[in-house]
């Protein structure tokens, strides 16, 4: 009996005391182009509550990037009730060890960058190089690129290479770009692939070389007006952080639709002036952005009888928790007493 009445004191208090959630008014845009490819392997996703928006970017394919836009908000759904940053992490790897499981015969692989909304909050998760940034006036917030050129990751990843390697004549290697090279055999040859990131979706051939899907996640508290943009590298291999800042700053009176076209335009205008470092053989990137504004924070719409409804169930809590000491003290205060007032609780809610 006490751990009963104890299980029902935490629950209907949480219930009695937990105040309106605070909703979040995000407007945002999305434009997409193949670039100078003949294929797409970009891929997005925003939820219909507009609480979840991520861009993906395939490579070797677009299976995984696509299995990701029908999957992983549901993964992320279905998450533990823990902490966001452990749900995002679960919802990362699942989709990725499902990806693997369930399609043996596929190589490819894909960035992630994902934005979570809850109350006045947002949490940005990524693996790989597609990137999200947060713009307060002049501030940047802006997600880890995952690359064998940050002394951290390249750490890590040798340490599992060193390990793969081991009584292998064939050997997995970083090269001094970043890039990470394994062995494979394609139709009875052996070959070498390489992955321009220590970090993403899929790509089950690196998996034993360390390029792991546990994204990097971090909160970040906004407040009315805030800009934030999500986008593959083909916007961040012509664009820097600070220039798209500037560039939206120097547009404010776009919308958010316009300005994800436009900053697309102008990657494409600064890959045609040549003023890139170029790589044989390179086109032109598929390229997705979205951006996303950051709108007064408005409280859920209250009933009308709401207030009526909160005084009734605080009395009748009040009245009945005092009854559960009482009960619980010895004294004598029925039972069936304290199941009345139960009974009024849940007819209220």
């Amino acid at each position: 009996m006490k751990m009963q009445i104890k299980k029902s004191f935490i629950f209907l208090g949480i219930m009695a005391i937990v105040p309106p959630a605070l909703g979040m008014d995000i407007s945002f845009g999305v434009y997409q182009n193949q670039g100078g490819r003949t294929y797409q392997e970009d891929r997005w996703f925003v939820s219909k509550n507009k609480q979840f928006f991520a861009v993906f970017d395939g490579h070797g394919g677009s299976a995984m990037s696509e299995y990701a836009q029908q999957n992983m908000y549901e993964n992320y759904q279905k998450a533990c009730d823990c902490t966001v940053k452990s749900e995002l992490q679960q919802c990362f790897e699942k989709t990725s060890e499902n990806f693997i499981k369930n399609n043996p015969n596929e190589t490819c692989g894909s960035t992630a960058v994902a934005v979570v909304v809850q109350g006045k909050d947002m949490y940005f998760a990524n693996v790989g190089d597609s990137r999200a940034i947060h713009i307060r006036k002049k501030n940047i917030f802006q997600t880890k690129d995952h690359k064998c050129t940050d002394e951290n990751e390249r750490k890590r990843v040798q340490t599992q290479i060193n390990n793969a390697n081991k009584g292998k004549k064939r050997r997995a290697e970083i090269a001094d770009t970043g890039d990470i090279h394994v062995p494979v055999v394609v139709n009875g040859e052996n070959r070498k692939r390489r992955l321009a990131m220590s970090r993403s979706l899929g790509d089950k051939e690196y998996k034993q070389y360390g390029v792991v899907a546990t994204p990097t996640v971090e909160k970040v508290t906004v407040q009315d007006g805030d800009i934030i943009v999500m986008a593959s590298d083909g916007l961040w291999d012509m664009i820097s952080s600070e220039d798209v800042r500037n560039f939206i700053q120097e547009n404010k009176n776009l919308d958010e639709t316009m300005l994800a076209e436009k900053l697309a335009e102008e990657a494409r205008r600064i890959y045609d002036t040549g003023n890139i470092r170029r790589v044989p053989g390179y086109t032109f990137d598929n390229i997705t952005v979205v951006v996303m504004t950051v709108n007064t924070p408005l409280p859920v719409q209250k009933k009308p009888i709401q207030k009526k409804v909160q005084n009734k169930v605080l009395s009748l809590w009040n009245t009945w928790q005092q009854n559960m000491y009482e009960y619980v003290g010895g004294l004598k205060k029925t039972k069936k007493q304290n199941n009345n007032l139960l009974s009024q609780l849940w007819i209220t809610f």
